[in-house]
C-alpha cells in the first residue's frame, strides 16, 4: 500500500495554509485546492501534437535538473506519457490532413 496520496494531501494542505497565512509575493501564481480550475486552462485532448512534444521535452529537461531520485522518476514517467499521447496524437492529426487531402481530390 502506497502513502503517497496522503503524503502529497498533507503537503498541499500545508502549502495552502502557508499561502493563506503568509500571503504571497505580487506577481505570485498560487493554486488552490478549493477554487475551480481557471477558465484560460487549455485540456490536453484539445492540445495539439506539437504542444504535447514541447511540453514533454520541458519535463524531460526538468528530470535532469531533479535534485531527488523520486523527483527525476516522475518527470521522466511524465515526460514519456505526454510523448506517447504527442505520439498517437501526432498519427491523428496525419490522418485528419490526408482525408481531407482525399476529400479534395
Amino acid at each position: 500500500m502506497s502513502y503517497f496520496p496522503a503524503i502529497v494531501a498533507q503537503i498541499a494542505l500545508a502549502a495552502h495554509e502557508a499561502a493563506e497565512t503568509f500571503a504571497t509575493s505580487p506577481g505570485t501564481h498560487v493554486m488552490s485546492l478549493f477554487s475551480p480550475p481557471s477558465s484560460d486552462r487549455v485540456p490536453l485532448s484539445l492540445r495539439t501534437s506539437h504542444e504535447l512534444w514541447a511540453r514533454s521535452a520541458e519535463l524531460a529537461r526538468m528530470a535532469v535538473t531533479a535534485r531527488t531520485t523520486d523527483a527525476r522518476v516522475a518527470l521522466e514517467t511524465l515526460a514519456a506519457r505526454f510523448a506517447v499521447l504527442a505520439a498517437k496524437r501526432e498519427a491523428a492529426e496525419e490522418t485528419v490532413l490526408k482525408s481531407q487531402g482525399a476529400d479534395e481530390d
